[in-house]
């Protein structure tokens, strides 16, 4: 028999082939065996083996009702082998398992439209992935379980989703399990992971979700979700999990219907490390609580604006609870909603929120919050009418954060756990709420600096001590916005950073002229660091109301600050401690300021150089007791010593040579004048924002005028003894070419500014800090703070005296005015401009270097210019000489030739004459024509000398001459000398070279050039007698006598580059040097033709000429400056005993000679080397 079974596209319109009620128990494969043979046969055996089922396309073969069912018995493999049927086709449905069981004892693909699972229609029922079982699925919107139930028919466990095993889904669109009115289980074994908008778990309709196992999720996805639960909620005992972003762990949205005192409660483990994640997501009207009483674990958001929640909700109905344990990173928030209880832990990092309320009341009973830095806040309320109660929570606040933060509205925020610590810029209460109430009675203190213990608006009652004594810049109550604070406890300050503004203040109300604020201290505030203040008030209408005791136990500290118009109220006691003290000030009174001192109250100041009243622009209305150092006025205003001090603006005006600044009393603006004349200054501001830290030490402060580099900070203010010095520094002549500088940017003044008017006691001189500056400022007449400074430049001609230094008295004079007038010719970042700016940077005291730099600027390098010429000069003619008479002709007709390398060092003690090494290298030629009688002969020479000049100065300058000399000789003997030993030989030759001079010089700490060519040129005669006694065949010993004149000349040297360039007036020398001398030479044999010579020579030598000292003069060039006189050498009669040794090898046509030489003028080394060709 063959029947077809028609398909169909859904389940209503297909084709069945067999239908199966049960009775809720299994219907496995012996099952079905049974069911077949007992309806198609007789019990025994069946006929539907006779049966040939053709399984059209959408067809399904089975219904099978009240069931339980394994998924491996639902194949039709299954069905034709229990049944006997012969079953074809492939495209058709294998079961619809209708109010019935099914279990997954077989791992699922879902991606095989094959798979088993897949051909199954399942409705009404129950499903369970066994342990071990996995379903799989890698496309989008798959579900790996889903069933839907009739609330109305049945019961909602009648659809039960449990998964034992693994759910894996990684496409986007997914979802693990859904139900309507169902139950959904994912077991302690259960694993679930699903891609990125996907959903693990999805119940609706109230259904019942629990998680016991591990789910993990994606991007823009669920773990779990309920929609519309009247009864039911969601409870996670097991672990959520994501690296995701914009995710949802629990997701709660009840019906409207659901019954009061329903929790949503998580109690198991959910980490989510991406951003934009929600741990619980509690939304909808009904009044249910969302509660976290497990672990919450969030990574950092990238703005607090898109954070990372651990607790959400929308609405102000659902109270939010924390017992367990919250952690979570940067920007992100630990508890968003409106009513909130804390009894648990929340670690929140920088910048982030512990508690946001929008509504609603914050009761913190129990745990710890802790926070990061960066401006993060333990509890943030911006509603109305709300109250924040902290009885029982502990507070860990990092540097620069917050423990509470209100904002809101006519909010209440109270404090009475025992304590709590602070450590850098932190606030434990803020508010601006100025409908609000503080009230604090837990005690404060501080390990840091820089921190608040209450500031706020509104009303606040301090009923706890607070000591902030630990670091600089802390204050404990601050009011603002027209508040009031009252202190009703002991409050302990300590140092303040007067530089930074960071002042250490017991109590402090308003700001300048923008804020008010009102405060009074009926307990105890003591000033325990310098520079700091017990009450500070600023602004009309602000108050400073001392009802109880300020006690001042430090030097320069203030009871009460008032400023700008407010009110200083005492009526009982400010006094200073039992210490010694300097420069304490009762009560300190600025602009518009006031002071009553009613009757009874006292004001008791013990220290050097205190001050009972110090008046700066206010007025007092005393009606109690001042006291200074035991000296005492009682009801009376009058201005009188340092009881009632009165401060007055002096006059600032100074000159020095010429220049001066006129700056009267009290005027805001200065003039200045050279030589009479109004000069206008250039204003410097700050170009950059480079700020710097400086230091102040016993003597006073440095001021930077630099327009680029500015005052951040001042360091030790607190050395600072009753008088100092205010240094202007010269910095702002970095910035510009002028001579005259007006500095009024604030950048630069204010840091100065608030530190006088951090020291009203100190008297303040104002001075330069640079010796070729003068400065001085121009003063507030109100308070004799700074407005502004002028610097102008002293010439230098004002250092110049009138010493016969370096020769004449008005040599320095003529370099100053020239070094005065190129200042300001060449661009800022310049060399030479470089060089003006080190003369600037000299200090006072400093004058040694000022007048070092001048001597090294004034080119002591020209002293001895035709020294150095006639030197080289010589250096040739010692080489002619040496050729001439050393060397025998190798015939009638003789040409030698030598390359030579000298080394010559010149010493001098002369003051100004730099000493100097040099190295000369070159060539010397010489041809002589012997006649055939012994002794005479006639000749020229030539060569060419390269002399390269190191000088010992500081800067290590260096001059290279070149040199060609040529010239000619004759020898003769007398005509009855037969062997020629007695010779007289007479020459004449000229020169002419080209010099580069490199000079560099220091100036304070660099080394600075000028660089110039010049010429030389001249012309000399010689002439030589001397006796040859043949002491052996190879010994001969030479007495000698010698003249030698010569005249030369420099052009004018004109340093074309460099810095502070000179000019020097040529000049000439005129040389007369006698010599006599003995000369000793052995000649030894070595092998043919080659010979060893060994020669000593012992000289005696005068100038009777003028070369050493040759007057020169320099002045600055590019200037109208006048001539000054450059240093020679004095000029020495004794003469100079030179000693020469000279080592030579030659075989006639070849050589080489060592020689060394000493002078004992100056004790002078000379040492050479030649190489030498005779053909």
């Amino acid at each position: 028999m063959t029947a077809t079974v028609e398909g169909g596209t859904t389940p209503n319109t297909r084709g069945n082939a067999f239908l199966y009620v049960g009775n809720g128990g299994d219907f496995g494969k012996s099952q079905i065996e049974n069911w077949a043979k007992n309806n198609f046969g007789d019990g025994t055996n069946t006929t539907l083996g006779h049966l040939t089922l053709n399984m059209n396309s959408g067809s399904r073969l089975f219904i099978a009702q009240n069931v339980k069912m394994d998924l491996s018995d639902t194949t039709g493999n299954t069905v034709s082998t229990a049944t006997g049927a012969h079953i074809n086709g492939t495209d058709y449905k294998t079961f619809m398992l209708y109010l019935s069981k099914l279990a997954i004892n077989q791992d699922v693909n879902l991606d095989d439209a094959t798979d088993a699972y897949n051909q199954l229609e399942i409705s009404n029922s129950s499903i369970t992935n066994a342990n071990t079982k996995t379903i799989t699925g890698t496309k989008a919107n798959q579900v790996a379980m889903a069933q839907e139930n009739d609330k109305a028919l049945y019961h909602r466990n009648d659809v039960v989703l449990s998964n034992e095993g693994t759910i894996s889904l990684s496409g986007t669109g997914s979802t693990g399990m859904y139900a309507k009115f169902g139950e959904l289980y994912n077991k302690a074994t259960g694993v679930m992971t699903i891609g990125d908008k996907s959903t693990a778990i999805y119940g609706i309709d109230d259904s019942l979700i629990e998680n016991a196992g591990k789910i993990t999720i994606g991007s823009n996805s669920t773990g779990l979700y309920s929609e519309g639960s009247t009864s039911q909620t969601i409870k996670n005992t097991g672990t959520i999990e994501t690296s995701g972003n914009d995710s949802v762990a629990i997701s709660y949205k009840p019906d409207a219907g659901l019954g009061s005192g329903t929790v949503l409660e998580n109690t198991g483990k959910i980490t989510m490390t991406g951003d934009r994640n929600t741990a619980v997501y509690a939304t909808g009207t009904p009044g249910y609580a969302a509660k976290n009483s497990g672990t919450i674990t969030l990574g950092d958001s990238a703005s607090i604006t898109s954070p990372n929640v651990g607790l959400y909700t929308d609405h102000n109905s659902v109270p939010l609870q924390n017992t367990g344990k919250i952690e979570s990173g940067n920007n992100t928030i630990g508890v968003y909603g409106h009513n909130v209880e804390n009894s648990g832990d929340l670690k929140i990092g920088n910048a982030a929120i512990g508690i946001y309320s929008q509504s609603g009341n914050v009761n913190l009973t129990g745990g710890t919050i802790t926070t990061g830095t960066d401006e993060a806040v333990g509890v943030y309320t911006v509603g109305s009418g709300q109250t924040v109660t902290n009885s029982g929570t502990a507070f860990n606040i990092g540097n620069n954060s917050f423990g509470f933060v209100n904002v809101g509205t006519g909010n209440t925020i109270t404090s009475s756990i025992s304590n709590v610590g602070l450590g850098d810029n932190n606030v434990y209460m803020y508010s601006n709420d100025t409908a609000g109430t503080v009230t604090n009675s837990t005690k404060i203190t501080s390990t840091g600096e820089q921190n608040y213990g209450i500031y706020s608006a509104g009303t606040v009652t301090n009923n706890a001590d607070i000591n902030l004594s630990s670091g600089k810049g802390s204050v404990a109550v601050y009011s603002i916005k027209g508040g009031t604070a009252t202190n009703n406890a002991t409050i302990t300050v300590g140092e303040s950073d007067v530089a930074n503004s960071l002042y250490s203040i017991g109590m402090g109300a308003g700001y300048s002229t923008t804020d008010t604020g009102n405060i009074v201290n009926k307990g105890t505030i003591n000033v325990n660091g310098k520079h700091s203040i017990g009450m500070y008030a600023s602004g009309a209408g602000s108050t400073a109301t001392n009802d109880g005791n300020i006690v001042l136990n430090a030097s320069n500290t203030t009871g009460i600050y008032v400023d700008n118009g407010a009110t200083a109220i005492n009526n009982k006691s400010i006094t200073t401690g039992s210490g010694t003290y300097t420069n304490a000030v009762g009560v300190y009174l600025g602009k518009d300021s006031k002071l009553i001192n009613n009757k009874g109250a006292t004001i008791n100041i013990n220290a050097k150089n205190g001050v009972g009243v110090y008046l700066k622009g206010g007025i007092v209305a005393n009606y109690g007791t001042i006291t200074v150092n035991g000296a005492s006025k009682t009801n009376n205003n009058d201005v009188d010593g340092n009881i009632i001090y009165q401060f007055t603006v002096p006059e600032t005006g100074k000159g020095v040579g010429g220049v001066a600044i006129d700056a009267p009393a009290g005027a805001q603006t200065a003039t200045i004048t050279l030589n009479g004349v109004p000069q206008t200054p250039v204003v410097v501001n700050t170009k950059g924002r480079n700020p710097i830290t400086v230091s102040a030490s016993s003597i006073g402060l440095y001021v930077n005028t630099s327009g680029v580099d500015y005052t951040r900070s001042i360091d030790g203010l607190q050395n600072l003894t009753s008088e100092a010095d205010l240094i202007i520094g010269n910095e702002a002549a970095e910035s510009t070419n002028s001579k005259y500088i007006l500095v009024n940017d604030p950048n630069i003044i204010n840091p100065y500014k608030t530190a006088m008017l951090s020291n009203p006691n100190i008297k303040w001189n104002v001075y330069s800090g640079s010796i070729s500056w003068i400065a001085t400022p121009t003063l507030d007449p109100n308070d004799g703070s700074i407005t502004s400074l002028y610097m102008a430049k002293i010439p230098y001609t004002e250092w110049a005296g009138r010493q016969a230094t370096p020769v004449d008295s008005t040599d320095t004079y003529n370099f100053a005015d020239g070094l005065e007038q190129r200042y300001g010719v060449e661009a800022l970042g310049t060399r030479e401009r470089q060089v003006f700016s080190k003369l600037n940077g000299i200090g006072n005291n400093e004058e040694v270097l000022l007048y070092q730099a001048f001597d090294e600027m004034m080119g002591h390098q020209y002293g001895n210019v035709q020294q150095r010429i006639n030197s080289t000069g010589n250096a040739l003619d010692k080489e002619f000489t040496y050729l001439h008479d050393n060397w025998k002709n190798s015939s009638k007709q003789s040409n030698k030739i030598k390359v030579f390398g000298q080394r010559d060092e010149y010493k001098t003690d002369t003051a100004g004459i730099i000493d100097y090494t040099s190295n000369a290298y070159g060539v010397a030629y010489v041809h002589e024509d012997e006649t055939v009688r012994l002794g005479n002969s006639s000749g020229w020479y030539a060569g060419a000398v390269n002399n390269r000049f190191k000088f010992k100065d500081i800067g290590k300058s260096r001059e290279n001459q070149t040199m060609i000399k040529a010239g000619v000789f004759k020898t003769m003997s007398p005509s009855f000398d037969h062997n020629g030993s007695l010779r007289w030989t007479i020459a004449g030759d000229v020169f002419a070279g080209r010099n580069e001079m490199k000079r560099r010089f220091l100036v304070v700490d660099d080394i600075f050039n000028a660089k110039a060519d010049y010429t030389s040129y001249g012309a000399a005669f010689k002439t030589d007698l001397g006796y040859d006694v043949r002491l052996s065949e190879r010994a001969h010993l030479r007495p000698y006598g010698a003249l030698k004149m010569e005249y030369g000349r420099f052009t004018d040297i004109k340093e074309d580059s460099g810095e502070i360039r000179l000019e020097v007036d040529g000049n000439d020398y005129f040389s007369v040097k006698p010599e006599v001398g003995l000369e000793f030479k052995y000649v030894q044999p070595m092998a043919l033709k080659t010979n060893l010579s060994v020669g000593l020579a012992a000289a005696y030598e005068n100038e009777l000429g003028r070369v050493a000292n040759g007057k020169n003069k320099a002045r600055v060039r590019y200037t109208e400056a006048d001539w000054f006189g450059v240093r020679g050498e004095k000029e020495n009669r004794r003469g100079n005993g030179k000693f020469d040794l000279n080592v030579g090898i030659d075989n006639t046509r070849f050589g080489v000679t060592v020689n060394a030489g000493y002078d004992t003028k100056g004790e002078n080394v000379r040492g050479g080397l030649g190489f030498r060709l005779i053909y």
